[in-house]
């Protein structure tokens, strides 16, 4: 950085480890296409996709829950109304 844009005080102070961040994040994005994923980031993906999985089978299970609940009470409700009648 030049002289003119540095953050007085404390600039000389957060450049290098700022610096670094960024030097690590942009190793990590350009990776080489041979290379693959890093061993960390592989137990990472595999957890939030299960998390996800998980997510989308409890609110498919909520909305045939609820279907079949709403299914039961218009049941009961016309058998009711059927033995009123007779």
């Amino acid at each position: 950085m030049s002289g003119n844009s540095a953050v007085p005080l404390l600039g000389a102070a957060l450049e290098k480890p700022f610096r670094e961040y960024l030097e690590a994040q942009k190793a990590k994005l350009h990776h080489v296409t041979g290379e693959g994923t890093p061993v960390e980031d592989n137990w990472l993906l595999w957890l939030f996709e299960k998390v996800v999985v998980i997510m989308v089978c409890f609110f498919v299970c909520s909305i045939v829950n609820s279907m079949a609940q709403s299914y039961a009470k218009r049941k009961r409700r016309e058998k009711s109304s059927d033995s009123k009648m007779e």
